[in-house]
Parts: structure tokens; C-alpha cells; sequence
């Protein structure tokens, strides 16, 4: 990839800004989890602002320094707690607006306490027009009945060093696996409870992001986010709100932008043992107030880790674990065996290997040692296990109020990747070696397999472009508040191929007589000239696809009564392009309209409920629905009960793409393993179903006022069916009684029959289909404290865990399912138990924390359970920071940060797992990186 370095910094400086709906605001009670910043009172409150989508008036900028707040705590108790000392009082001007003010009583002198908060609705005693006022805010929280909003600042993403947004999830333990080592493309996806990348809703500033078009997949690539934009993320995992349809796994919200009037510039250098050294460059920050701009800069590079520099990919053989040897004997010198059988002329066996150091003028005499041997070759050690990436992003944003009641609003986010995999130089398998191959000492047609060692590893790149914009006009502190958003998004994706060897070459090039144009497997030092090998290789093949959507939403937001309602309409066109049918653009348009309202029933009560009804051209008309109850019988305890219906309706690409047929080989398990060359069937299918989805949740939270500790449990229960899928092997030919279409035969001879088993494969079809379902409940759990132990600094911690008693699978619908819960699977792996702890210390300029990940024993599968157990794995973050934000008067200094730190400290390797077939290990749990030396320095300006 060639990033435009010019147009990076000419996007970062474009008008930009995402807002979400103009919702109703908070009442005094309600609880937001808070992380600000220390700084003077104006950057506060709009830090303060943002958080809570509440308008904040401040008629004179007082100079008055506020200190930091983190954690949750009710609007009312976090005012008090910022504004204690400072002789500032603040008052409720509506329901949506906050006047913050010296209090009356003794203006320009400090008092201990603030005002008590009136009652929305009311009025300052002695209100003055508001001259010269900073409106600042953006909307708020949906009317929704959240128990628990999970909110990571960015704070908590420096802290665990690393350097995308996706791969934070590892330290999220609602999601059970990370699959993104699998994905040749580099895309990164959020699983929540491992439903798939598409029933976990990404938000951009509470606004929808369309599906990436590469892959394959239907969710929202994280890794075209740059971490340098990201204020803060928020996850949610409650029954979807009737405004995101789909979003049974869960919502993912991140907040783009930055609190401080600061340009934050940050450098990163890390690298593991054997290779993937990265090198990380960004640079952020904001200024103005009624006008207010924001930008962020974000440069990335990774080096290949390749598998020769890990012990489970440099040798292949794990029967030293007790597993099989998944060596090759496509190897470097190769193998030649007879045609028909018969033993080789001179030799007692029908095959041998190619003996090593091999040149020119070989003889049978040359192959008596080797007789009856096989040369292996471990191929994984050729692969990388990082892939090379670099990466440029670029965010703008700016927001201009228009006077005290209409802002207006725009941003574009621009992210260019490019992504370098890795295999082994191209390979000879089965290729006829004619006797009248100069270098063929037999004399007799041979068949040969060879690696080409001599030839570059075979590589595929990936690059992929982003471009997303945002048009966003909205009324605020009104009674009824009004938003319409425009979203256009762009997404292109081009994968090139290198090193393939077209079969009709690598034949001429056996079969001639010449020895100047013939191909000499027997010498891997030397296998032909340079113009032969050069002419062997094919030229590079490139395969595009893009898709395109335009959203336009439109809310009306306000309260009749006393019942807060949210009404809104969606429009989206959406246009995609596949690089089977490149000249073609498929279009899928869709409207929508959702409600939303929430009832008091009591003081301590609230009903939550919401209905969407959603038209798509070619898959009629979906509804959906949800509600709940959040009941508050004091300040510290929150009960929200829970549940909601709704459809999911299949991609454009699970619909659209169109199906090829090609050859591939496959192993028959019905016919005891044989191993077949067959056509298989790829692609979409027009007539996939909508996935319905059904969930319910039970939440309990404990927090006092005071915010010194939280705990929280969640009960949760999950169902999906006709799920969209590709179908695998296994699952075919398991159940081929339901694939009767998909899963065709040759007549079956007697000697079948009469062995019990059917006849040889003929064709498989893989497009995507609808099956069966799935079930799925748990429990979440959350602890976190905060002690302040005087001089010897700050302490605080927290404990997340997740539990699932069952995840339930059937391929096919009116079947027993299987529970999959802690059994190892090659679709991802769920553990009954995932734990995550942190702790964390800062003491005047210094600072530690560590992070301890924790995945319990479960058992080994390979098709069905094998009997094997993979022992639990614990893993351990340590960083340690020196942060000199106001501790100095040298400008070099002041606002430094310096932070090192080691990912998984004690280098743990991942456990072999017969799962991962000849990978070693369980991809979707381990990973081969293993331990990870950081160095970061960040200087604000």
C-alpha cells in the first residue's frame, strides 16, 4: 500500500462530526459511567456534556481547575462530586439543560458545598438571559433500560498496549473466542458471545456503520477505525434496542474524539520474539467551542512473524503430543513413486525420496539409501503467523451551534490498509514426471511431488479502503428535539495473488527433452534457469469488490405527559459489487420505522418498551420488538428485567454472490475416508430466510452514591434460528439426508452396498444456507473497587467474568442439538468460564497495572470430543507509565507520558489441540505471538 499522505492530512482537517439522535435527556438519578479528565471548568462540563447528552450553560468561563471523575455514578451525585470546593452551584434550566454558575451567596469566594439540583423543569430564582452562553454536548443515551453499560476510556485502551480496537476484546469476556487470525484479509470483528460478527451491532457515535464487503463476512470491520479517534467505547448487551435490529449479541458503541483542547502525539514501538515489529505513529486534537474541530492522524506498520520462528509450525509431527503428523510430502528435495505400483527399477520399493544434495547425472544406484523413504516437509513454517500489515487512517470532525438551540454537524473518517499474507513457495503434488524428462535417472514415467524451493513463498495481498461521511442537523434543549443524519459509506476491497503455477506449464516443462527448458525436480538447488522458472510462474490475478450504502434517519424525540418517546424513520440504499461479476452492481433498498417510549409506572419504576417495522424490496416487510423494566428502590440498587424479539435480514453478498463451481479434493468420512476429487459449489443464495432472534436478560447492580465500588450479575438467555451459514463438510455429509440437493452421489456399485456405505461423491454445494439453531443463556459478573490509600497512592481493581452453562448448536432444524459449551470447535470455541482482572496503582507521576486473562480447562475435539483435555491458560499484561502532565515547567517535559509494558509476561505458548488440525492449536483461543515488549511515548501540546 501506497498511502496518499497528502490526502490523509487534507481528510483530517475536512469537516467531520457523527452525532447520534437528539434523545430525551437524563433525569438527576439516572446513572452514566463517567471518565473526565482534570481540567479547568469549561473543558469539564464539556466533557461532562458529552457523556450525559445533558446541555450545559456556562455564562462566564470561570477559571477554576476541577478535578478528575471515573466510574458510575447518578447525574445528580456526579455534579456534586466534580463542582465540590469550587464555589460553582449549577441548577436545572429545563429538563435537558444545566445552567453551571458562581453560586449567589458569596460570589468569587470558594464554599464547601454546591446547590442542591432542582427538579427538571424548574428555574434559577433569579435567571438572567443567557449572554455570551457555551452550548457544548451531544446526544445522549437512548431511552432504553441498559442494567450495565460497560465503558472503556482511553485511558483503559493505553493501559493494555495494544494497537487496534478489535484486539481490546480480548479483554472483554462476553466474547468467547477471537477468530481474526483466521481471516486472510486482516478484518477484525466483535463476536459477543460468539454469535457472529453480524448480530453484534457497531455503532460510530450512536449512528449505524454498514457491513465490510470483504471477507465474506456480515459485520463491521474494527481495524478501519484508528484507536488514535477513539474517546471511549461502550458495550451493551442487553435485548436490541427496536432501533438496531439484529443486535441479539450485543451493541458496541465508540465514541469518536477527544474532551481536552490538546494535540496528543503519540509514538509506539513494539515486537515479539522471531519478528512482527510494529511501529506506530499518531497524532490528535480538538479546539473551539461554538465552533469546534477535531482531527486525528494515524500511521501503522507490522513486520512478519513467520512459522518457522514458533516450534509448533517448524515442525508439523505432533505425535510428540499425541496428535498426528501433518507434515507434507510436498518437500524440499521431494518424493517420486511408480505409476502403476511396481517396485522402481533398481529398488526394492515402489517409491523413495529424493536424496538430499541431488545434481545432475543421478542414478537408481544414488537412491538406494532413500528406498521406500518419504522426505516431509513441515509447509507451516513457510506461513506467517503475523501477516505484514500497514495501515494510514484519518478522522475530521467539526461542530458549529447555531445560536442556543440548533447545531450542525459533519465528520469523515478515511482508513487505507493493506495486508500481506504469507505461504509456501509454490508445490509439485502428484505432477507425471515422463521418462523423456532429461533428468529422470529411471527411465520411466514417475510421479513426483516437490516443493519448489527455489521459487518465492507464495503471497496474497489484501488492500482495502474506507470512506465514511456524515451530515448531521439537530435541535437541542427543546421540549421536542429533532435529527436528521445522512451516513455514506464506501468500502473497496482488492486481493492480489502471487506465485500460482498454471499445471498446463508445469507439464511442458516435465515432458520436454531439453534439458535448457526442462524442469529438474531431483535438484533443489537447481531446478532450471531463471527464465524457466520465471516463465513457470503465473502473472498476478486481482479480484475487487466494493459495496456502497447511503443511510438517511431521521428522530423526533420528547415526552407527552410523562412518557419519554423516541420516533424515527431509516432510508438506505445500499449498491455492492463482487469480483465475480464485477461489471455488475447488485441494489438493495430498504425504509423503516421505529418507536420508542418509556412509562413511569411508579418513583422506582420504569417501563421500556419499542417496536420497529422494517420494508426490503426482496424480502418483504420485518418486524421486531422489546421491552423491560428498570426498578430503582434506592439510589445504590438497580433491578432491569428484559427482553426482546426481532429478525435479522441476510446480506446483500449472503444473498447476491454469485455461485462458482471448481474442483477441489475432499475426504469422504461416509466411505471410510476415502479421498476425492470432486466439484464444489460456492457463493450466495437468493432464497435465504430472514434470522430470527429471541433474547431475555435479568440484571442486578449494586453501586452507592459514593462510586467506591460497583458489583453487578446479568442473567442472560439467547435463541436464534435460520441462521445464515456456510455450510462445512462435516455437516454435509452428517446430515445428508437433509442436503439431498447439496450432496450428490454416483449410483452405488454392489461391493457399496454390500459394505454399507453409499456411493462415491459427485458434488458438494457450500453456498449459504439457513439452519437449524442455536441457544445459548449464562451469567455475567462484574466487581470493581477503588481505594485511595493516602501517601501510598491510588489502588484499583476489577474482576469480569463470564459464564455459560449451555451453547447449544443444530445444523438442521427438528434435531437434538449438540452443546458445544467447553468443547474445543474449529467454528470457535466456547469455554464454560472466561476471566478477566485487572489492577491498577498511580501514585503522584508514576503508575502500574497489570491484567490477568484466565481460560479454564476444556476438552479436545477432532469432529466428536477425542478424550484429550487442553489445560487452562493464564496470561498476564504488566505496563508500568511515567506520566509528567503538570509535574514540571520544562516545555520538553511537561504533558510526557512514557509508558513500557509486556503482553503475556511469561511467554506462554498455546497447548496443542488436535482441534486446530495442522495449525497445532486452537486458533480461536491461542495465539502464537506470545509475548509482546512495548515502548510508548505520548507528548500532549
Amino acid at each position: 500500500m501506497k498511502p496518499s499522505y497528502s490526502l490523509l492530512l487534507s481528510l483530517s482537517l475536512a469537516t467531520a462530526l457523527a452525532t447520534a439522535r437528539a434523545e430525551h435527556a437524563l433525569s438527576p438519578r439516572d446513572e452514566v459511567t463517567f471518565d473526565i479528565e482534570r481540567a479547568p471548568l469549561a473543558e469539564v462540563m464539556n466533557q461532562f456534556s458529552l457523556q450525559t447528552g445533558l446541555q450545559v450553560y456556562l455564562p462566564n468561563a470561570e477559571q477554576v481547575i476541577v478535578e478528575a471523575l471515573r466510574g458510575r455514578y447518578s447525574i445528580e451525585a456526579a455534579l456534586k462530586k466534580l463542582l465540590e470546593g469550587t464555589g460553582i452551584e449549577y441548577l436545572y434550566v429545563n429538563e435537558r439543560a444545566i445552567l453551571v454558575r458562581r453560586t449567589a451567596q458569596s460570589p468569587g469566594t470558594p464554599v464547601a458545598k454546591v446547590s442542591s439540583a432542582r427538579s427538571p423543569g424548574s428555574s434559577p430564582a433569579n435567571a438572567s438571559p443567557l449572554e455570551e452562553v457555551i452550548v457544548s454536548g451531544a446526544p445522549g443515551n437512548a431511552l432504553g433500560f441498559t442494567a450495565a453499560t460497560m465503558t472503556f476510556s482511553r485511558e483503559d485502551f493505553d493501559k493494555q498496549g495494544e494497537s487496534s480496537l478489535a484486539r481490546f476484546f480480548k479483554y472483554i469476556p462476553q466474547q468467547p473466542y477471537n477468530m481474526d487470525g483466521r481471516r486472510a484479509s486482516g478484518a477484525e470483528f466483535v463476536e459477543l458471545r460468539g454469535l457472529g460478527p453480524g448480530t453484534t451491532v457497531v455503532l460510530i457515535d450512536n449512528l449505524p456503520v454498514a457491513a465490510s464487503s470483504g471477507d465474506g463476512a456480515s459485520g463491521f470491520d474494527l481495524s478501519s477505525i484508528p484507536l488514535a479517534a477513539v474517546r471511549q467505547m461502550e458495550i451493551t448487551s442487553d435485548p436490541p434496542p427496536a432501533y438496531l435490529p439484529g443486535a441479539v449479541g450485543g451493541v458496541v458503541n465508540i465514541v469518536l474524539g477527544r474532551d481536552r483542547e490538546q494535540t496528543l502525539v503519540d509514538l509506539k514501538y513494539a515486537a515479539a520474539r522471531g519478528g512482527a515489529g510494529e511501529r506506530k505513529f499518531s497524532a490528535a486534537g480538538s479546539a473551539g467551542q461554538r465552533i469546534k474541530g477535531t482531527f486525528s492522524l494515524e500511521y501503522q506498520q507490522r513486520d512478519f512473524l513467520l512459522g518457522e520462528k514458533r516450534d509448533l509450525w517448524r515442525n508439523q509431527d505432533y505425535r510428540r503430543f499425541g496428535g498426528a503428523d501433518y507434515r507434507a510430502p510436498t518437500s524440499s528435495p521431494g518424493n517420486i513413486h511408480s505409476v502403476n505400483g511396481e517396485r522402481l527399477p533398481g529398488l526394492r520399493s515402489s517409491r523413495a525420496a529424493i536424496p538430499d544434495g541431488g545434481s545432475v547425472g543421478l542414478t537408481p544406484e544414488d537412491f538406494a539409501e532413500t528406498d521406500g523413504h518419504v522426505n516431509l516437509e513441515s509447509l507451516s513454517r513457510y506461513y506467517s503467523a503475523v501477516p505484514a500489515t500497514e495501515r494510514g487512517s484519518a478522522f475530521g470532525r467539526v461542530e458549529v451551534a447555531l445560536g442556543d438551540a440548533m447545531a450542525v454537524s459533519s465528520d469523515l473518517l478515511y482508513t487505507g490498509r493493506e495486508v500481506i499474507q504469507q505461504r509456501n513457495p509454490p508445490v509439485l503434488s502428484g505432477v507425471l514426471v515422463p521418462a523423456s524428462n532429461p533428468y529422470n535417472p529411471f527411465d520411466i514415467p514417475l510421479v513426483a511431488d516437490v516443493l519448489i524451493a527455489g521459487m518465492p513463498p507464495q503471497r496474497t495481498i489484501t488492500d482495502n479502503k474506507l470512506v465514511r461521511s456524515v451530515f448531521s442537523v439537530r435541535s437541542v434543549g427543546r421540549p421536542w428535539n429533532g435529527q436528521l443524519s445522512i451516513i455514506n459509506t464506501h468500502d473497496e476491497v482488492s486481493v492480489t495473488s502471487f506465485t500460482g503455477i498454471p499445471q498446463d506449464r508445469v507439464a511442458a516443462a516435465l515432458s520436454t527433452s531439453d534439458p535448457d527448458h526442462s524442469l529438474n525436480i531431483f535438484n533443489p538447488a537447481s531446478l532450471g534457469s531463471r527464465e524457466l522458472l520465471e516463465w513457470l510462474v503465473d502473472e498476478a490475478t486481482t479480484a475487487r469488490s466494493s459495496s456502497s450504502s447511503t443511510l438517511v434517519r431521521a428522530t423526533l424525540s420528547g415526552r407527552i405527559g410523562t412518557v419519554d418517546t423516541l420516533f424515527g424513520l431509516d432510508s438506505e440504499r445500499i449498491r455492492s459489487s463482487f469480483a465475480e461479476i464485477a461489471q455488475q452492481t447488485l441494489q438493495r433498498r430498504s425504509s423503516a420505522g421505529f418507536a420508542e417510549l418509556r412509562v413511569p409506572l411508579h418513583a422506582t419504576l420504569n417501563l421500556s418498551a419499542g417496536a420497529r417495522l422494517e420494508h426490503l424490496g426482496d424480502l418483504g416487510e420485518m418486524t421486531g420488538f422489546q421491552y423491560g423494566f428498570r426498578w430503582q428502590p434506592v439510589a445504590s440498587l438497580t433491578v432491569v428485567a428484559a427482553y426482546g424479539k426481532g429478525e435479522r435480514a441476510p446480506t446483500l453478498l449472503e444473498m447476491m454472490r454469485p455461485r462458482t463451481r471448481s474442483e477441489a479434493t475432499v475426504v469422504d468420512s461416509s466411505r471410510r475416508g476415502e479421498v476425492r476429487s470432486i466439484d464444489v459449489i460456492v457463493g450466495g443464495n437468493p432464497d435465504l430466510d430472514p434470522m430470527r432472534t429471541e433474547s431475555w436478560s435479568l440484571a442486578i447492580t449494586l453501586k452507592p452514591e459514593s462510586g467506591s465500588y460497583e458489583a453487578s450479575a446479568k442473567y442472560w438467555n439467547i435463541s436464534l434460528h435460520d441462521q445464515v451459514i456456510v455450510p462445512s463438510l462435516p455437516r454435509l455429509l452428517d446430515h445428508a439426508e437433509y442436503f439431498s440437493e447439496r450432496v450428490v452421489r454416483d449410483t452405488p456399485t454392489p461391493g457399496d452396498i454390500a459394505a454399507g456405505q453409499p456411493g462415491p461423491l459427485r458434488l458438494l454445494d457450500f453456498s449459504r444456507l439457513n439452519s437449524g439453531r442455536l441457544e445459548t443463556r449464562g451469567i455475567d459478573l462484574l466487581a470493581s473497587k477503588q481505594v485511595d490509600a493516602g501517601a501510598f497512592g491510588v489502588f484499583s481493581g476489577k474482576l469480569m467474568a463470564t459464564w455459560v452453562d449451555k451453547y447449544v448448536t443444530a445444523d438442521v432444524r427438528n434435531i437434538k442439538g449438540t452443546d458445544r459449551a467447553g468443547i474445543a470447535s474449529p467454528y470457535g470455541t466456547i469455554p464454560r468460564w472466561r476471566v478477566v482482572g485487572s489492577l491498577a496503582w498511580k501514585r503522584g507521576i508514576f503508575g502500574a497495572s497489570t491484567t490477568v486473562r484466565y481460560t479454564p480447562p476444556y476438552a479436545d475435539a477432532f469432529l466428536e470430543p477425542t478424550g484429550r483435555t487442553i489445560p487452562s491458560q493464564t496470561l498476564m499484561d504488566v505496563e508500568m507509565t511515567l506520566d509528567l502532565a503538570t509535574t514540571t515547567d520544562s516545555a520538553l517535559l511537561r504533558d510526557l507520558t512514557v509508558s513500557f509494558g509486556v503482553l503475556n509476561v511469561f511467554d506462554k505458548t498455546p497447548a496443542f489441540a488436535t482441534v486446530g488440525y495442522s495449525a497445532g492449536y486452537d486458533l480461536s483461543q491461542g495465539d502464537l505471538l506470545q509475548r509482546v515488549g512495548y515502548l510508548r511515548v505520548a507528548k500532549a501540546f
